[in-house]
């Protein structure tokens, strides 16, 4: 996948790919207040020309930490055994390619920015049209 490197690693566990990942869709602190922080922060580096769709990966990675941790917090036991690397990293790719389809999608980043309210006096500000290419 882009964005990581799978040299010397192990295999990925889908069962707890997807678990951690409907955890966190299913989350309401997670979903409704952290996300559109992290989307927030996706859009500031797509509009000042930054955001590279193969480092996307590691924007997401700090969501999905959230996530293990908030999980073991919640469950007991150990976040990074649980879930290991390799594991967050899988599901980091799953929410950058959510992102990067829907930014296609969108158009642009202020239809996106619209879509999740993060634009305004607290979310980023409109100065103009930049477009991003694919």
């Amino acid at each position: 996948e882009q964005g990581f490197s799978n040299r010397g690693r192990r295999a990925v566990d889908e069962t707890s790919a997807r678990e951690l990942e409907l955890y966190i869709d299913n989350s309401a602190h997670l979903h409704n207040r952290r996300k559109p922080d992290f989307i927030k922060n996706a859009l500031r580096k797509v509009k000042s020309g930054k955001y590279s769709v193969a480092l996307a990966p590691k924007l997401w990675i700090y969501y999905v930490d959230e996530g293990a941790k908030q999980y073991a917090k919640e469950f007991g036991g150990s976040w990074h055994t649980m879930f290991p690397k390799e594991t967050r990293m899988h599901v980091a790719q799953e929410y950058a390619k959510e992102f990067n389809s829907e930014l296609r999608h969108a158009g642009s980043w202020e239809a996106l920015a619209d879509e999740y309210g993060v634009r305004g006096e607290h979310g980023l500000k409109n100065r103009g049209r930049r477009a991003f290419g694919w």
